[in-house]
């Protein structure tokens, strides 16, 4: 149950992510608030701060799928293929 619950947030955040995106393009090519037109000011104004919100939940999105990333690639770690002892002369 939980993870159609948390399905549904990562897909409503990234939709959230993405409308943002957009009003912020339209807002600097063409100097218009599309959300501020739509909902009226005071409702644009919950609905840029829950956009805001969600953005800093991509963030998260982001930070978890790259770490699976990592986690599945066959090259985990910079580290792990990096020898201490050689030297750029020693090429």
């Amino acid at each position: 149950m939980f993870a159609n619950c948390r399905n549904f947030l990562n897909i409503f955040s990234m939709f959230l992510i993405v409308i943002g995106a957009v009003c912020w393009g339209i807002l600097g090519f063409f100097n218009i608030e599309v959300l501020n037109v739509l909902l009226g000011e005071k409702i644009s104004k919950i609905a840029y701060c829950s956009i805001g919100i969600f953005g800093l939940y991509g963030v998260h999105l982001y930070i978890e799928y790259s770490k699976r990333l990592l986690a599945d690639s066959p090259i985990e770690t910079l580290e792990h293929h990096i020898d201490p002892e050689r030297t750029y002369e020693d090429q």
